[in-house]
């Protein structure tokens, strides 16, 4: 007994419960280089590493890695959902939904995501034939346009110079995309999946049980939180807008704030500058309101 209890003092030391969260942390950059494998096949493995060091040590992660706190594995959890759901393997994905859950109840939200884009995409698999065809009419117009003009080997020559000119990549980022407007597509896929429904339900039953089940907590606990619910009571919290908003433009200073383009805000500015003092004094009297009416929860 004495052994025993000497070796669960070593595993509940600070340093053993705080390793815990760190080869979690490992675990999520693990996921995170796969995500990016899934989701940008060409992007190979020596940047996928890279950029999933870099999204591992964002700084809020990378904080907690070290305390002991359910925000490493829930995060860890989250992505495995995204990632299982990608590889259409949906009980796996589901399984680990319920586990993201039992971290944190929030990350229903994350599950309702994920079905949803899951959802989308297979939708998309079962019409292939709709998907060719708008992507391949306005090449397919271009083409008869050039062979009316030109003649074979002046066809032939020019193809080959203008594969690499912008104009050339411009209409081919414009035809990959095969609807005129957003409208135009969320109807065209919100019918396709009324159309689908039954399929779309059999294959995306797991997600279905767990949100039911999920939906029959909340009816029998009164609530989604556990534990102390005075101490979680839901209220608005505007001033978490500005919180994101300042760490985003903070990391992406150097990508997007170059000396450039902060002159032609200046000079835009200056030609504006009835339109430029409103947007400023309207941005900081809507902040004032976050900060000081929405930052305490009652």
């Amino acid at each position: 007994m004495f052994r025993v209890a000497k070796t669960f003092d070593v595993l509940c030391s600070t340093a053993a419960l705080r390793s815990t969260n760190v080869i979690l942390a490992m675990v999520c950059a693990v996921l995170i280089h796969d995500l990016l494998l899934c989701i940008r096949p060409g992007i190979g493995e020596r940047k996928a590493t890279a950029y999933a060091i870099l999204v591992a040590l964002y700084p809020v992660h990378w904080f907690f890695t070290f305390l002991y706190y359910t925000d490493v594995a829930s995060l860890a959890a989250v992505l495995a959902v995204y990632l299982f759901c990608l590889k259409k393997q949906f009980w796996i994905s589901t399984m680990f939904g319920v586990f993201s859950i039992l971290f944190r109840q929030t990350n229903v939200i994350w599950i309702i995501f994920f079905a949803a884009n899951g959802a989308i995409t297979y939708v998309k698999d079962l019409y292939p034939k709709d998907n060719a065809s708008h992507e391949n009419s306005e090449p397919i117009h271009q083409s008869k346009k050039a062979s009316a003009r030109d003649n074979k080997t002046s066809v032939q020559s020019l193809r080959r110079r203008r594969i690499n000119s912008p104009i050339n990549k411009v209409i081919v980022c414009e035809s990959a995309n095969p609807y005129n407007s957003l409208t135009e597509e969320v109807c065209d896929i919100s019918l396709k999946l009324w159309n689908s429904k039954c399929e779309i339900l059999i294959a995306f039953a797991p997600f279905v049980v767990v949100m039911a089940a999920f939906v029959a907590f909340i009816i029998w606990n009164g609530g989604i939180v556990l534990g102390a619910k005075e101490a979680h009571v839901v209220s608005p919290h505007f001033a978490q807008f500005l919180y994101f908003g300042l760490v985003s433009a903070a990391a992406l200073l150097p990508w997007h704030f170059t000396p450039n383009r902060v002159l032609d805000l200046f000079h835009l500015s200056g030609k504006n500058k009835t339109c430029g003092s409103l947007a400023v004094l309207m941005g900081l009297g809507l902040s004032f309101v976050a900060v000081h009416f929405f930052r305490f929860i009652t």
